[in-house]
């Protein structure tokens, strides 16, 4: 009699089920989403759902419009990006200097409007742009995953030149806005503000006191885009 067979080996994992598809028989990132846009047996688990409304579905918490929009902290600048073009249209935002970005952080939103959306834009903010990552994001393709005619329109080609978003690195003080003063004491004070902003330490985590931690220096942060 011959050899046993060999046992059959473990089964390939399969992708979960794509939420997006299930709920609308659709998905904005289409072939390239990393979850499945089709059903297997099991996938009905909603049906012993207790969340589950006996009339029509919903679980709870949702709105007769549907569930509601949670945008996520990696996706708020993106979100609000949509908005802002949405809503007031490229012409209106890149019209004059462009969009004044006050308090702009590391510089997120500004990244996406000047290398998603081609609009210009100057931050102000004293603290340096961190770029690096966002730069990685857009290189990788993952700004470009939604595959939406919505978004298409939203954003630059991947093989775009990035460029670094203008960046004024001053403290909002009284001073600089003041409409008491000249225009040559308002360009004192923000001379100073600028001063003081390169003088002040700041690591990833903040504000730092006293001298900063190796590896934490300030930088310029605004030679990343390349």
């Amino acid at each position: 009699e011959g050899e046993a067979p060999d046992p059959p080996g473990p089964l390939p994992a399969t992708p979960a089920l794509c939420r997006h598809w299930a709920r609308r028989g659709r998905c904005d990132y289409g072939d390239g989403c990393r979850f499945r846009h089709e059903r297997v047996p099991g996938d009905d688990a909603d049906a012993d759902d207790p969340r589950v409304s006996a009339m029509d579905g919903r679980r709870e918490g949702a709105t007769r419009f549907g569930r509601r929009h949670h945008a996520r902290n990696r996706n708020k600048a993106g979100d609000f990006r949509r908005w802002l073009v949405a809503r007031f249209g490229f012409e209106t935002l890149a019209s004059g200097a462009g969009v004044l970005d006050v308090a702009g952080g590391k510089g997120e939103l500004a990244f996406e409007l000047r290398n998603l959306s081609g609009i210009p834009v100057t931050v102000v903010d004293p603290r340096p742009m961190r770029l690096e990552r966002y730069v990685r994001r857009f290189r990788s393709g993952m700004y470009h995953r939604n595959q939406s005619p919505a978004a298409a329109k939203l954003r630059r080609p991947l093989h775009s030149t990035l460029a670094a978003p203008d960046h004024l690195r001053m403290f909002l003080h009284r001073g600089v806005f003041d409409p008491a003063r000249s225009e040559g004491e308002r360009r004192l004070a923000a001379l100073e503000s600028h001063a003081l902003s390169r003088a002040t330490r700041w690591s990833r985590r903040g504000l730092v006191d006293g001298k900063s931690a190796p590896g934490d220096g300030d930088g310029d942060g605004k030679s990343a885009p390349g």
